[in-house]
């Protein structure tokens, strides 16, 4: 007999500590690579921490199970850029039009998470609805 688990698949985390974007942004890059067009599925960092202590409480009959973790609110990326780049009062960069990549080398998907399961199951709720929340309150907004 195994252990019981429960795997959490996170998107893109943010948060203190975790804002590569941000800066970026902060820095003043005006190109970043990739294109613009592809949605982001993001996740605070506290937000993260919170489903799995909603998973550490579970009942037994949650064993095994697998959850998605995201905001429900994915955005294209140009749009998350746009709305950042206003926050700290600079212009949106460009994108340099490549195809965009992750670490290692894989292409960017275009997909949405979606975490309607462990809202179901658990009773988890983001605290942040989307990446404006979770980035104002990184930014000190909220």
């Amino acid at each position: 007999m195994g252990f019981p688990a429960v795997i959490l698949r996170v998107a893109g985390i943010y948060g203190p500590g975790r804002h590569h974007l941000l800066d970026q942004l902060r820095e003043g890059a005006p190109v970043l690579n990739g294109a613009g067009e592809h949605r982001l599925n993001l996740a605070h960092r506290d937000d993260i921490v919170a489903a799995m202590l909603a998973c550490l409480v579970a009942p037994p009959a949650v064993a095994n199970e697998i959850f998605n973790v995201a905001d429900p609110a994915p955005a294209r990326r140009q749009e998350v850029v746009a709305w950042l780049a206003a926050q700290l009062g600079r212009p949106a960069p460009a994108f340099d039009g490549t195809a965009g990549s992750r670490r290692g080398g894989q292409p960017m998907p275009d997909r949405v998470i979606d975490s309607e399961k462990i809202q179901r199951t658990l009773g988890w709720s983001p605290r942040y609805s989307d990446y404006r929340a979770g980035f104002g309150a990184v930014l000190g907004n909220k």
